[in-house]
């Protein structure tokens, strides 16, 4: 299952990659796109393909859509969170939750706690967590300014820092859940950078020459959405990583450096329990 917010361009191709396979395959997208199931059905002569509304700046929609999942399906083999999105720093939902935070952190862990359950009845389930090599550029100092706009003088800078902290947030929460889910085998993600997006940023006009300078050697080492969805297959399916210990994956390999916070457990707890408060999880939900 596939979850995501702006454009399907990595998810698609993971998606079609799964349902190539043969899996049953529910993709939570904020437009439920009957064309796009429909091109999957047709490429990869799958017909267990569905897609279902979730918007994942809504925490009412998340909850409907897991509730939905519970009640509809007896197992959960794989869950895929790539919620994404950027652009947004400093807007707020009508949750009272930064918009961006939100879309990339505190939606995904809601959903994966809702459906932490089904995760656990399913024999040899697993979370793909997408994060974000910008998970090492970010502002988070304490669980205090979780949903703190940051401010900054440059407004590209405080998206970055703001996209750096739910990303790393996202890390957080994996890392709590690989040690509470028992028997889930979890995994973080870093795709690389997307040869689209950096092409759109450099058609943008309000972007100076500095900053087209540097895109330009990012491209370099961007990838195409294919590409970006391998390490994320690679996570979804390898059996050689069944039941292996929370990593963070790129390229299908190892990621050698670890975010410092992560090695910090007082400020991953507190991050956690100040995202279980943010997105209102009630006592009796909460994972013993």
């Amino acid at each position: 299952m596939s979850a995501r917010q702006d454009g399907l361009r990595h998810g698609l191709k993971t998606v079609m990659n799964l349902a190539a396979r043969g899996c049953k395959v529910i993709i939570g997208d904020i437009i439920d796109d009957t064309k796009i199931r429909d091109r999957i059905i047709d490429e990869t002569t799958n017909n267990l393909v569905e897609i279902t509304h979730v918007d994942l700046a809504s925490l009412k929609s998340v909850r409907a859509f897991a509730k939905n999942i519970v009640y509809t399906q007896k197992r959960l083999d794989i869950l895929i969170l790539m919620g994404e999105t950027g652009g947004f720093s400093n807007l707020y939902t009508e949750d009272g939750l930064l918009k961006l935070m939100q879309v990339n952190h505190f939606g995904p862990f809601l959903m994966t706690y809702l459906l932490s359950d089904l995760l656990k009845k399913t024999p040899g389930s697993r979370v793909v967590f997408v994060s974000s090599l910008l998970s090492l550029i970010h502002k988070l100092r304490n669980a205090e300014n979780l949903n703190a706009a940051i401010p900054h003088k440059n407004h590209l800078m405080s998206n970055i820092y703001e996209y750096g902290n739910s990303k790393l947030c996202m890390l957080m929460g994996a890392q709590i859940f690989s040690e509470k889910l028992e028997g889930v085998t979890c995994f973080c993600v870093f795709p690389g950078i997307s040869k689209i997006l950096i092409n759109k940023s450099l058609a943008s006009s309000s972007i100076n020459t500095f900053m087209r300078f540097i895109y330009k050697i990012i491209i370099l080492f961007g990838k195409d959405e294919w590409e970006r969805s391998q390490t994320t297959i690679h996570c979804a399916v390898s059996k050689e990583l069944h039941g292996k210990p929370l990593a963070i994956y790129a390229n299908c390999y190892k990621f050698p450096i670890r975010p410092r916070p992560l090695r910090n457990k007082e400020l991953c707890d507190k991050v956690w329990e100040q995202s279980e408060m943010l997105v209102k999880i009630g006592e009796e939900e909460k994972i013993k």
